[in-house]
């Protein structure tokens, strides 16, 4: 066993004095977060999980040590998630198969796991929120987008959310969540990106005339989507020349912008 190694797992008894229980594991899990943070260790894991029953544990283990040697474990398959300590929650948040129980582990251990290690969680769990999107699974989709907004606090997981409430129908809730998450500093790009999420949220809420400020004060900040979404309400009302200026306007920022190229094509057509 390296020096590195053993010095792990020397610290290991010390940690677990604190520890809330797992039965025999917990200190398996206290030493794959040791590893995990030091990015080294694997030896002395593998070491400790040799001593230990076989089972859903010892799998979750056993693709935590191939992790940590930079192998591509399999995902572990488990029916349903054991009454874990906050330490067990990340170590099967980072190793079962997509599905309910994954994201369950997900929720507990964006809730309690330790700064340093919450990474992985982070993007394990954006992976399984973009999948749930993706499938139209909304509840599923907020669940997860609740946990890791609450985490990350970041513009993209506000936006990420947001989107979620929406495609479930929670319009004010996706309101607030860009309200509140516009109230921090931040870069103007991203400050603009919030603003036009919120005038897509109060158009879906309740139609033109409700987003009609908020996109009127976005355009004038110099948010071409705002800009896009003004031209394309103009082409359905027929209000041609109205459309016109509007795309034009954007193309003159970002000539890159295919949906106003296509909406300013659409504007020239004779009618």
């Amino acid at each position: 066993m390296g020096l590195i190694s053993f010095l792990i797992v020397c610290g290991v008894a010390g940690l677990l004095s604190a520890a809330p229980s797992d039965g025999d594991w917990e200190e398996v899990w206290v030493l794959a977060q040791t590893s995990y943070s030091a990015q080294s260790g694997a030896d002395a894991l593998e070491l400790l999980i040799s001593e230990k029953e076989l089972g859903t544990e010892h799998q979750v283990a056993s693709f935590l040590c191939a992790s940590l040697r930079g192998e591509a474990g399999q995902f572990v398959c488990c029916d349903a998630l054991p009454a874990l300590s906050p330490r067990g929650s990340w170590a099967f948040s980072l190793a079962l198969e997509p599905g309910d129980v994954l994201n369950l582990a997900l929720v507990s251990s964006l809730q309690n796991c330790p700064d340093g290690l919450v990474e992985p969680v982070l993007a394990r769990g954006f992976r399984e929120f973009m999948a749930a999107t993706d499938s139209a699974r909304a509840e599923v989709a907020v669940n997860l987008g609740e946990a890791l907004h609450e985490r990350a606090g970041a513009v993209w997981s506000a936006q990420n959310l947001a989107i979620a409430y929406t495609r479930q129908g929670s319009y004010s809730e996706g309101s607030e969540c860009l309200l509140a998450a516009l109230e921090v500093a931040m870069s103007d790009a991203d400050r603009r990106m919030l603003e036009s999420r919120l005038c897509l949220i109060y158009w879906g809420e309740g139609g033109h005339l409700a987003a009609r400020a908020c996109l009127g004060a976005s355009l004038c900040q110099g948010n071409s989507d705002s800009g896009i979404v003004l031209g394309l309400s103009s082409l359905e009302r027929g209000r041609f020349d109205r459309a016109k200026t509007l795309f034009r306007s954007v193309l003159g920022h970002d000539p890159s912008q295919a949906w106003a190229r296509k909406g300013w094509g659409l504007s020239m057509v004779p009618h």
